[in-house]
């Protein structure tokens, strides 16, 4: 794919590792500008978000994102200085490095990607070469991190401090915002193991059950805190874990919830860390979303794009 070191770091990297699902931080959700990724993204900023309903047109614009993180938002980060308003161009402490790896990159990028296949096929040829190649990184890649992220219950409201429940179970947005807010500012206290010589239950485990199926926190209960490692498996999704085709395909990010918990951790040891960190979800209360095929976590986040649609 050869994608631009400077901006993976500075975009991916620092940003949305940081700042996950967060509008106003992650550049991430700001990438499709005909896709409405966000229910904080202005229904009328274009009149083509009614058409992401359909299947097609969202996979379409998937076929774009190898030429948007290859070429386009190289481009417009180094000739606007800024990605999105987001993050300057180049990130702070990188000065004139940043300036060289970015033209390096795009350098090679023509070179071996672009010009080659011009070099040693007849043109017709060649060209559907270079745009079949970019058509096809963008829709795998499209298909392997959208759905890592997006559907109704990984993105945080608007007002912050909750989740966009699917229309199905929710109220208004502002009342389920309201509510949340109370129970994540509940101040934290460690469960106490035993009492009177009995083990107690820890937070989320037991009591509430229809809470524990839906995976949402009980007021006083779960969840009393707000924690960066909380929001992490809240706005991440993880799919195939018990796939080894799909773990070799996805490099290991379909265990997408231990990557954004570990980011520094090979991605060959992150099915280790599946066990401890579904233990510990379970201990606060918080949903661990996995999803058992391509399909069903694709069909998730269709499903998301089309409420978000204006009608």
């Amino acid at each position: 794919l050869l994608c631009s070191p400077v901006l993976w770091l500075n975009q991916h990297t620092f940003a949305h590792h940081s700042f996950t699902n967060d509008y106003d931080n992650d550049p991430d959700v700001h990438h499709f500008p005909y896709i409405r990724t966000h229910p904080k993204t202005p229904k009328d900023r274009s009149s083509l978000f009614c058409l992401q309903v359909y299947r097609l047109y969202v996979w379409v614009w998937y076929a774009f994102v190898a030429f948007g993180e290859c070429i386009w938002l190289p481009i417009r980060s180094m000739a606007s200085e800024s990605l999105y308003g987001l993050l300057q161009f180049p990130g702070e402490g990188f000065g004139c490095v940043s300036w060289f790896l970015s033209l390096l990159h795009l350098a090679s990028f023509y070179s071996f990607i672009i010009r080659a296949p011009f070099m040693a096929l007849p043109p017709p040829a060649a060209a559907a070469h270079v745009l079949g190649y970019i058509a096809l990184c963008g829709l795998f890649f499209g298909f392997c991190s959208q759905v890592n992220h997006f559907n109704s219950e990984s993105i945080l409201l608007p007002e912050g401090g909750g989740l966009l429940r699917s229309s199905a179970d929710r109220g208004s947005i502002a009342d389920a915002s309201k509510a949340n807010k109370s129970a994540w500012r509940k101040p934290h206290k460690r469960p106490r193991r035993k009492r009177h010589g009995k083990e107690e239950k820890s937070p989320g485990v037991g009591g509430d059950k229809e809470h524990e199926k839906r995976g949402r926190p009980r007021r006083g209960k779960a969840l009393r805190y707000k924690s960066w490692a909380a929001e992490q498996v809240i706005a991440s999704n993880n799919f195939c874990n018990d796939s080894v085709l799909w773990t070799m395909l996805a490099n290991g990010l379909n265990f997408q919830i231990e990557h954004h918990l570990f980011p520094g951790v090979n991605h060959e040891y992150l099915p280790l860390l599946r066990p401890i960190v579904l233990q510990t979800c379970a201990e606060y209360g918080v949903k661990y979303k996995s999803f058992d095929s391509m399909a069903d976590i694709t069909s998730a986040t269709l499903r998301y794009y089309q409420e978000l649609a204006p009608h």
